[in-house]
């Protein structure tokens, strides 16, 4: 079943979640976002309703949409558990070239870095496997680096930040 991330999604995430899921402890924390100040906000990992989470239903991110150009134009998070799929909004624009990269089923997100300016510049994703995903976008623009980084007992779970025609800025979620 494959399902895109919808008011309607949300609203039945959150039945679900009230009537049978445990949601203590599944968030450990957010950082950022780091970038520029244009876009509009997004946090992809809350549902409505307290404490509620992607994680929380056992879902972890399966797949990496990434497109650039010069600059990161977008990011997309895919989160599967079983037959389940639920692909996440696209945060920027539609310009660039897109990359999807799959993560194995044991293989979780333990780093993101990169460089920022007005936009996100560059970004590189780093998994528990030790493999760095061949996602650096743009050249070495960006008036600042941003690193972010999960500790042992967690992984990136989600992104926070600011997006429009481009990534304009992009902070993490950690969950277990």
């Amino acid at each position: 079943m494959h399902i895109r991330l919808s008011t309607l999604t949300y609203v039945l995430a959150c039945f679900i979640a009230v009537c049978c899921v445990d949601v203590s402890a599944q968030v450990l924390w957010a950082a950022g976002p780091s970038g520029g100040d244009g876009g509009v906000e997004f946090d992809e990992h809350a549902l409505p309703g307290p404490g509620l989470t992607l994680p929380a239903f056992g879902l972890r991110v399966s797949r990496i949409r990434i497109c650039s150009g010069t600059f990161v134009d977008s990011i997309q998070f895919t989160w599967a558990s079983g037959s389940t799929v639920i692909t996440g909004q696209r945060h920027g624009g539609g310009g660039g070239v897109c990359r999807i990269h799959t993560l194995a089923g044991d293989e979780r997100i333990i780093s993101i870095r990169g460089r920022y300016g007005r936009v996100v510049d560059s970004i590189v994703i780093t998994t528990n496997r030790h493999r760095t995903l061949p996602i650096t976008a743009g050249g070495p623009g960006g008036a600042a680096p941003f690193s972010y980084e999960a500790p042992p007992d967690g992984s990136i779970t989600a992104l926070i930040g600011r997006s429009g025609d481009y990534l304009d800025a992009v902070g993490i979620i950690v969950g277990k």
